[in-house]
């Protein structure tokens, strides 16, 4: 397997990019650059239950929670970026790719 395709490696990588470094160091932290920090790893997020019972009136089938693999959070407190590391490329068409996008997107309200 490349390397590149091990979640555990991903992982590790996005951690790195998400703390400080030395400057000329070998690891350009670009997500801590642009003001993200690591907030936590596999958090579960547990959606509103005004989101969940509007999800059930839609019959949008969705989890009461993701946990995404990452969660990094702007240093103002403006913003969170999700993260799932995989060994593989989600497919647009994979039913468990939809699942995931309705879960992250409704769990951006309990963020």
């Amino acid at each position: 397997m490349d390397l590149t395709q091990n979640p555990i490696y991903q992982l590790n990588v996005m951690i790195a990019l998400s703390q400080p470094a030395p400057e000329q160091g070998p690891v350009n932290p670009v997500l801590y650059h642009a003001g993200f920090e690591l907030e936590a790893l596999s958090r579960r997020l547990p959606l509103p239950p005004h989101i969940l019972q509007a999800a059930r009136q839609r019959q949008i089938d969705i989890n009461k929670s993701a946990a995404p693999d990452l969660l990094l959070r702007k240093r103002d407190g403006s913003r969170y970026l999700i993260m799932e590391c995989k060994a593989q490329s989600f497919s647009a068409d994979s039913s468990d790719t939809k699942h995931n996008a309705r879960s992250f997107y409704f769990s951006k309200a309990s963020c």
